[in-house]
């Protein structure tokens, strides 16, 4: 099925594309610089990196899917 975008629906897209690529990349990156500076990572290593792939994956797998579009 082929789906149209007009400009308004290109440019809100745009928008959040420049979001995410900006913004919550910086967030992922200081979430982890932030769990690192607290020390000792072990005893949380399962559920901290879990957390941090998940957020990873939505944010990097959104990015894909609007470049894909755009």
């Amino acid at each position: 099925m082929i789906k149209y975008l007009i400009i308004e629906g290109q440019n809100k897209l745009l928008v959040e594309l420049e979001y995410l690529t900006v913004q919550r990349r910086e967030d992922v990156a200081d979430d982890l610089k932030y769990a690192v500076s607290l020390g000792d990572l072990r005893e949380n290593t399962k559920i901290f990196f879990s957390s941090f792939l998940h957020k990873k994956r939505k944010v990097f797998d959104k990015l894909s899917n609007l470049s894909f579009i755009l």
